[in-house]
């Protein structure tokens, strides 16, 4: 289990899933980067989750299915924040639409 003061990083976390799971962390004391395609989501999502508490939080746009991006996050991460604890995927990612057994 997680205890406070862990750094967390949640992809999705511009609403849904992500976006609740990262409201619940930060109730409970982590430290938290979060992520999604949308900076105009992120914003929002950042700045409810400053209303919480003042525990550290940041948010950097970046899109799952690229590599370079993702690694501008964590990096970001690691500067901002220190050693990451934990990675929650929320992110959805789109395609290929088809049956399920394919």
């Amino acid at each position: 289990m997680l205890t406070g003061n862990a750094v967390i990083a949640i992809t999705g976390a511009g609403r849904g899933i992500g976006k609740s799971i990262a409201e619940s962390l930060k109730k409970n004391g982590a430290h938290l980067a979060i992520c999604s395609r949308s900076q105009k989501e992120l914003d929002s999502s950042l700045a409810e989750l400053q209303k919480i508490n003042s525990l550290p939080a940041v948010a950097i746009v970046a899109d799952v299915t690229k590599r370079d991006q993702l690694q501008y996050f964590f990096r970001q991460i690691n500067e901002k924040l220190g050693t990451l604890s934990a990675l929650i995927c929320a992110a959805g990612i789109y395609g290929p639409i088809g049956p399920f057994a394919d």
